[in-house]
């Protein structure tokens, strides 16, 4: 038996490339992630970056369930 997701944790960092892994594979399977299916990986990519920078500044907070190298979900937050 293996166990599940942890989380949700709070973290201060995020490889851009995980993060644009799980939101490649979640459009692509048809999910709401702000991308439609046709938007090519370097579009997601890019827009990964950015949000990984914003939660290295401090921007915006990172919420994550599941292992740092392969999560299960993201949310962003940020203070209004």
């Amino acid at each position: 038996m293996t166990a599940g997701p942890s989380g949700p944790q709070l973290v201060d960092r995020i490889d851009p490339a995980v993060l644009a892994g799980l939101w490649t594979a979640v459009t692509r399977a048809g999910g709401a992630v702000g991308f439609t299916a046709d938007t090519p990986g370097p579009e997601i990519r890019a827009a990964a970056e950015v949000a990984a920078a914003e939660v290295r500044a401090g921007r915006e907070h990172l919420m994550q369930i599941g292992p740092p190298d392969a999560p299960a979900g993201v949310v962003f937050l940020r203070r209004a």
